[in-house]
């Protein structure tokens, strides 16, 4: 077992919105964001947009942009490359003289998807949910963003995230359920497990935890080392237990298990980081597996004592507390409000997600913050790109851009015009095929890539 195929591989995709502008505009604005940065950077046409080193750039089907990191190994890579994404765009997007939001709801009915992707080594994956599903309705307590629930806006109930009273289902191909597991992807068979309902974070803890908790799960999944879930739901609750658990700023609060079992998001959590230190040196985790579960345990310590002693790293905790001092209440619904305060408290939320200028940004900035990590690059021209893997391949392609004739690109596969090839294998390959002289080393196609061959 290599060392980058013993390791968790996932990637984000995070759609936008712009600020300010009805969808029927955004339509009409977001070609304008994609054709400048095609102009200013390297990209090689891709689906809807193109590639670049960091991952891909499109209009989603939404006629929204959207932005998906590069095949990442380890979470420091994983916020590394959202953060260059989202300096790369809010510079060009205040060239087309618009601001890109990423608030995961507006108040009027629309939401904005943030998904997450795991590889897996097994060509089905759909055993994964049962063991899964539990962890990923528990962690929003440090994966929610925050906000206000939309169902009760005359009363300001905060909830961990708006964004899953948008939810209809539990696991399917649908955007709008829980989990995906049959989304099939690499040509080597290995599928990719699509989790729809993530928010957008901008807190590096939140964003490190969301990955590495969630891959280290998946890999003793995998690894047949977690067979079952430590807790079972009640048959078809899941979504509600979803909803409770995000309606709620009280983490110890109990609901309802199987066999009569009662037990808190923050417990179940507590459950999971049990069953991953007693496999910490397992060979099927990965070497930051250990790091990982120190800033689970702090952080799960931290919650414990109530949403203040978080209020300077995660974003849901951070925003309430902006909330809060704003309103002098406490925003678990027990008064109604002004309806002129419940609308600036939708613009406090809108405005915490300005990507690069919001209130998040600002607070960072002048130092009110307690979330980054350390490991994490700063994010700054020239800006670093993937050094292991298929992505590191590609990225080497794509530095190359104005030298060949590329006419369309794929994770794992370049075509020509001439209608030759390049198949880049499984993310953990370092090397390439070319359909047409299946004898060259990958060497020597990166180097008739720059002379044009046919």
């Amino acid at each position: 077992m290599t060392r980058i195929e013993s390791m968790c591989c996932f990637g984000e995709e995070r759609e936008f919105g712009i600020l300010g502008y009805s969808r029927k505009a955004q339509e009409r604005l977001a070609p304008g964001l994609l054709s400048r940065c095609q102009a200013n950077y390297h990209t090689l046409p891709g689906p809807n947009g193109f590639f670049w080193e960091w991952g891909r750039f499109y209009i989603d089907a939404g006629h929204h942009p959207e932005g998906c990191t590069c095949e990442c190994f380890n979470p420091w890579d994983l916020i590394y490359n959202l953060k260059v994404i989202e300096d790369i765009l809010a510079r060009e997007a205040q060239a087309c003289e618009f601001q890109l939001i990423r608030t995961n709801v507006d108040y009027l009915g629309h939401t904005w998807g943030c998904h997450e992707n795991y590889q897996s080594t097994r060509p089905q994956a759909s055993a994964y949910a049962r063991q899964i599903m539990p962890h990923l309705v528990s962690r929003i307590i440090y994966t929610g963003s925050g906000g206000l629930d939309y169902k009760h806006m005359d009363n300001a109930w905060f909830t961990l995230s708006p964004r899953v009273r948008h939810l209809t289902g539990v696991n399917g191909p649908k955007q709008r359920t829980i989990i995906d597991t049959c989304i099939r992807r690499e040509p080597d068979r290995r599928c990719s497990i699509h989790i729809n309902h993530g928010d957008s974070l901008f807190s590096q803890t939140a964003l490190f935890l969301k990955y590495a908790t969630t891959a280290l799960i998946l890999k003793l999944i995998e690894a047949g080392l977690l067979s079952r879930p430590p807790v079972d739901f009640l048959e078809n609750s899941e979504l509600q237990v979803f909803n409770d658990f995000t309606a709620t700023l009280d983490l110890t609060r109990t609901v309802r298990l199987a066999g009569g079992a009662h037990d808190s998001a923050l417990g179940i959590q507590r459950r999971y980081l049990d069953i991953v230190r007693a496999h910490l040196h397992s060979e099927h985790l990965p070497p930051w597996a250990g790091y990982a579960c120190q800033l689970w345990q702090e952080t799960l310590d931290l919650l414990a004592a109530g949403p203040l002693a978080v209020s300077d790293r995660l974003d849901w905790a951070i925003k309430l507390n902006l909330m809060r001092n704003f309103t002098g209440c406490d925003l678990t619904g027990c008064a109604v409000i002004d309806p002129q305060i419940a609308t600036r408290l939708k613009e406090i939320d809108i405005r915490f997600g300005l990507v690069a200028d919001g209130h998040f940004d600002r607070l960072d900035r002048n130092g009110l913050l307690n979330h980054r990590l350390p490991g994490v690059p700063p994010v700054a021209p020239p800006y670093l790109r993937a050094n292991r893997g298929r992505p590191a391949l590609r990225a080497q392609i794509i530095q190359m851009s104005e030298h060949h004739d590329i006419q369309f690109c794929s994770w794992n596969t370049i075509e020509k015009k001439s209608g030759i090839v390049i198949n880049l294998g499984n993310t953990a390959s370092e090397t390439a095929q070319c359909s047409r002289h299946p004898q060259w080393e990958t060497e020597t196609i990166l180097n008739r890539l720059s002379q044009r061959f046919s």
